[in-house]
Formats: structure tokens, C-alpha cells, sequence
């Protein structure tokens, strides 16, 4: 590759005499050599602030800033700036320039500004004792994050000014996947500021905070998860959080609530009883539409205020058991991250046929595993890492009553909003209509597609009822629809809803590749797109919608949470000019 620089500059007209050349070329190598030391040393960084070997830590962010500065000043000079004036072919050597000046921003100010963070951040420190997280420490860390942010932003425009295509395709490579990086790590910091700017509000800095937490079970689908099974209240106070109160889903039944949720929603979602029936108070994928029901049901039942909302399933628990150990029930049973899913949506039910004894083994259960979350075990900035994940596939929402608050969470995974929006969407929510507990056994796949004319889009849904053919409990099967009659043992009916673009149109469905019956609704600037589907025991049933869409590229996913994840693809038609 070198080689080909000398002749292209060389064959430029001789700008740079052959001493310059070889110049370049040398420096060039042995800053591509100190970049190579900055990426293995940003791994082993991260590595140690995970780790909390806080001295490593600071001993790596010195070599990755020395690392990138040489880089740096091995790519400037006289030689450098006359190689890369050159129309042309010096356009490699301007690109290079501009990664090797961002690294060397980063390492100088990014860097040291995150090491303030991760020191802030400390789980020696974070974790105060047990229960009680360090408010000051968080908020403490905000001014090194902006300044990180903003210095990373400085440095992806640098890179972005750079010419994108030149002649020589790895310095194109290395452009673009920097460019990634940066963008993914951007969104992080991101995130991680809004973090801290929420936390310690959240965390009760002024006042306590009460939240509703509801648990949801994925074995019977709905909008946001699964229906919401368990539910605890939860206090925090000064960065201590305890739980006050576990119950079960019964407990929350016979309340009647007035929450004003608008048109579209009575439209589409008024035939279930969401303000009556706990049990479809989440019926709607916008997660705080569940939250102002909680709120209020909350309210009527107990004559308490809720500061916010929290809804949560097995998976996301099992993430933070993963990171403090397993649980443990009188019974002696173990309740670890990779049994705490079928434990409580597919084996209590095989366990307990009687429906009170299992709510109180759900509850039991609830109460063992928040309680060693919240007991003080695992590394703090671990247990975050999984409410992110959690969070980024919609397995822990969360809402505030505060709309300041609110309006800052709606900037995150974690709000569960459908947002109202102009650019491409595209999503499915499935509900489950029967009132079985078989969406443990359903596989979801969706693919997406814009024709070689962008506004035709077609989305092909496919739906698989994998339950097994005989031994379920007669609970897991029981159907309360109108069509249990003529149904048969593992049979399951959904309401399928497809979200589209603002502005969509239909303009045509098949079910099976027969034209099938669909209903035409509205929610948050979404058409909707609802299909009654049976799905019988073992059978798989497609979906096929010709969509007109008025915008352009690729959509953002609705991924509605449930035990199996959505399998879902995006593309463009290939096509000839």
C-alpha cells in the first residue's frame, strides 16, 4: 500500500521531493504502529475500570494518550501538509491526518475526562452500604461527561471532514469504522449523562420517590412485554431503595380508574378494559400509557402517589442476578439468571395447578430475587450495564410522574414511548386474545422490505405456536375468548398490530397468501394494522403487508419484548438502473 503512495505522489508532478516521500511513508508506519497500541490499550482500559483496578486504569489512559499524541506528531509537519495538499493523491494522507488529530484529541481531553468518571464511579465507593448508592458521586460526574461528549463530538467532525473515498481503500476502512465507533461511544456518553442527570433526582436526592413496579409475564403477551403478574412498591430516599410493599396481580383487580389516554387509544384498545382490568392496563406498546394506569389504579387502591413507574420481565431480572449471584427460596430451589425465566412463565405452572398456591410461589419469589438484587451484592457499574441492555431491548421501562423528568427519560431506550415521528417505523405488538399462557412457546419473525420504488415497502410477518402437542397444565391452554369451543388444547389466538411510517397506507394483506380481514387504527401518528389470527398448536402462519410509506430508509423497530426475541431483518431491493 505504502509503495503505491510514493508512486502517486511521485507521478503527482514531484510536490514532494523523494526524501519527503520516503518521510511520509516512514512516519506513516510508525504512526499506524502507536494507533495499533492505542486500540489494544482502549481495550485493556475498559477492561480494568469494569474490573475496578482503578490503578491499571490510570496507568493505561497515560499510554493511550501518549500513544495517540506521537501518532499525532509522526503525521504533521511540512511533509505531511505538502503530501496532503496534493488534489488528489493527497487525499489518503488527509484522511490519516484527520484520524491521527482525533486520537490524539480524544487521548488528550476524552480520555482523562472519562478516567474522572470511572473514578467517580468507583464500585468501591459507588455502593455505599447495602441498598444506599452514592448520590454526590453521580452528580459529581456530570462536568467530566459533557466535557468528554463534547470532545468526542470535536473529534467525529474532525473525522467526517476528511474525504470519505480516496484512492487507497484501507485508509477508507479505517475512516469509516472510526467514524462507527465513535458514533456508538458517542451514543453511550449520551446515555450516560441523561443517566447521570436522572439518577440522582430519581434516586430520591430531595424527597422520597414511591414507584410502581410491575413484573410482567411473557408466557401471555402484551404491548409492552408480557401481562403484568406481580407488582412491589418501591421507596427511595437519599440513594436508598427499599421495597415496601409485594403483591400479586389479584390484589390489583377490582379498581375502576378514569386516565384520560385519548381517542386512539379508547379506539383501539377500549373493547379490553385497560382502566378496570389490571391484567390489560398494558395493553398499548407506549409504556406510559401503562405507567398513568398504574398511577392511578395505584392511587384509588391506596390512597398513596406514585413518582413513577417501572415495568420489568424474568430476562431483565436474570440479567442483574447474573451480575450478583443467584437467589435462594425456603424450598431450598436456586433462582439463578438462567433459570429465572422458565421458572416463574413455564414451571410454576406445572408446579402449582392451584392458582393461589402459585401467585404466592410467584410472590415469594419476587420478594427473593429483589432482595438480593437490592441486598448490596454485585459491582454497581456491572448492575447498570444490565439495566442498559435491559433497557435497549425494552425489558425495563420506566416513567415519571414529573414531566421534567419524563421528558428527559423519553430521550432513552428506557421509556418505552412509541415516538411521533416523521422518519420510517416499523414494528410488531402482539397480544394475546385467548387468555392462555402459551406466548412462552411463540416465535416471532418479521422482515422488511422497500421495493425499487423506496415508498413500496413490504412486511412479512411470520408467527410459529410451538407448544407441544400434549402435557401442558390445563391453566397454560385454558381459553377464555369466544372461539373456545372449538378449539383445541394448545391452540392460541393473537391480535397482531403492525406500526407503520406516519403517512402509510395499505395496500394490501394476505394471511396465508389469502387476502385476510384487517382493521385500520391510529396511535401516536401511527397507522396500525390489527389482524384476529388463530394460531394452532404447531403451526406457522404468515403475514404479508404491501405498504405504501412516505419516507425514505431504514425504519426504527418497534421490538416488543417476550421470551423468544424478535427475529426481525431489514432491507432494499437490489435494483438495475
Amino acid at each position: 500500500m505504502w509503495l503505491r503512495i510514493v508512486l502517486r505522489m511521485v507521478a503527482a508532478g514531484g510536490v514532494l521531493g523523494a526524501v519527503a516521500v520516503v518521510w511520509v511513508v516512514v512516519t506513516a508506519l510508525m504512526a499506524r504502529s502507536q494507533l495499533q497500541n492505542v486500540q489494544g490499550e482502549i481495550g485493556q482500559l475498559r477492561s480494568a475500570i469494569a474490573d475496578g483496578r482503578m490503578g491499571d486504569a490510570r496507568s493505561l489512559a497515560a499510554q493511550v494518550r501518549g500513544h495517540a499524541h506521537r501518532a499525532d506528531q509522526l503525521t504533521s509537519g511540512p511533509a505531511w501538509w505538502a503530501g496532503a495538499s496534493v488534489p488528489g493523491a493527497g487525499d489518503p494522507l488527509e484522511s490519516i491526518r484527520a484520524l491521527t488529530s482525533a486520537g490524539d484529541r480524544l487521548g488528550r481531553h476524552a480520555v482523562p475526562a472519562l478516567m474522572t468518571v470511572a473514578t467517580n464511579l468507583d464500585p468501591a465507593t459507588l455502593r455505599r452500604s447495602g441498598n444506599e448508592i452514592n448520590i454526590a458521586a453521580i452528580a459529581a460526574s456530570r462536568p467530566a461527561l459533557k466535557l468528554a461528549t463534547e470532545q468526542l463530538a470535536a473529534a467525529a467532525a474532525q473525522v467526517h471532514a476528511s474525504p470519505a473515498s480516496t484512492w487507497i481503500s484501507t485508509v477508507d476502512r479505517g475512516r469509516s469504522q472510526l467514524l462507527t465507533k465513535l458514533t456508538n461511544l458517542s451514543g453511550t456518553l449520551n446515555s450516560a449523562d441523561r443517566a447521570a442527570t436522572l439518577m440522582p433526582a430519581m434516586l430520591g436526592v430531595n424527597k422520597p420517590m414511591r414507584y410502581f413496579v410491575g413484573v410482567q409475564n411473557e408466557a401471555e403477551a402484551r404491548g409492552t412485554g408480557g401481562i403484568p403478574g406481580t407488582y412491589a412498591i418501591v421507596v427511595a430516599y437519599h440513594g436508598k431503595v427499599r421495597i415496601t410493599q409485594i403483591g400479586s396481580d389479584t390484589e390489583m383487580e377490582k379498581l375502576d380508574v378514569t386516565t384520560d389516554l385519548g381517542p386512539d387509544f379508547q379506539s383501539l384498545y377500549g373493547s379490553a378494559l385497560p382502566m378496570r382490568h389490571f391484567a390489560n392496563s398494558n395493553v398499548s406498546p407506549h409504556f406510559p400509557y401503562a405507567a398513568r394506569i398504574w398511577a392511578a389504579m395505584w392511587r384509588q387502591k391506596s390512597g398513596q402517589r406514585i413518582d413513577g413507574a417501572i415495568a420489568l420481565d424474568p430476562t431483565a431480572l436474570g440479567y442483574f442476578l447474573k451480575m450478583t449471584g443467584p437467589a435462594h427460596l425456603a424450598d431450598g430451589t436456586v433462582v439463578s439468571a438462567s433459570n429465572l425465566s422458565s421458572l416463574t412463565q413455564q414451571q410454576a405452572y406445572v408446579r402449582y395447578h392451584d392458582t393461589t398456591r402459585r401467585k404466592a410461589y410467584l410472590v415469594g419469589l419476587a420478594k427473593a430475587v429483589e432482595t438480593k438484587i437490592l441486598g448490596g451484592e454485585g459491582n454497581p457499574l456491572a448492575l447498570m450495564q444490565a439495566a442498559s441492555l435491559a433497557a435497549n431491548q425494552r425489558r425495563i421501562l420506566v416513567w415519571a410522574a414529573d414531566p421534567r423528568l419524563e421528558a428527559e427519560l423519553q430521550k432513552t431506550p428506557m421509556s418505552g414511548i412509541i415516538p411521533q415521528t416523521k422518519t420510517a417505523y416499523a414494528g410488531l405488538a402482539v397480544i394475546n386474545a385467548a387468555g392462555s399462557k402459551l406466548d412462552y412457546y411463540l416465535n416471532r419473525r418479521v422482515t422488511w422490505q422497500r421495493s425499487c420504488n423506496p415508498h413500496d415497502v413490504t412486511a412479512r410477518i411470520t408467527l410459529r405456536n410451538g407448544a407441544p402437542a400434549s402435557g401442558l397444565p390445563a391453566y397454560v391452554t385454558f381459553r377464555s375468548d369466544s372461539r373456545a369451543k372449538s378449539a383445541k388444547p394448545g391452540d392460541n389466538r393473537l391480535h397482531v398490530q403492525w406500526y407503520a411510517s406516519a403517512g402509510s397506507k395499505l395496500l394490501g394483506l394476505t394471511v396465508e397468501g389469502k387476502p385476510g380481514l384487517v382493521s385500520t387504527h391510529q396511535e401516536r401518528g401511527h397507522p396500525v394494522y390489527l389482524v384476529d389470527l388463530e394460531l394452532p398448536q404447531g403451526v406457522t402462519r404468515t403475514i404479508v403487508l404491501h405498504l405504501h410509506d412516505p419516507t425514505t430508509g431504514t425504519p426504527q423497530i418497534l421490538r416488543q419484548p417476550l421470551v423468544h426475541p424478535l427475529a426481525m431483518t431489514t432491507s432494499q431491493a437490489r435494483c438495475t438502473p
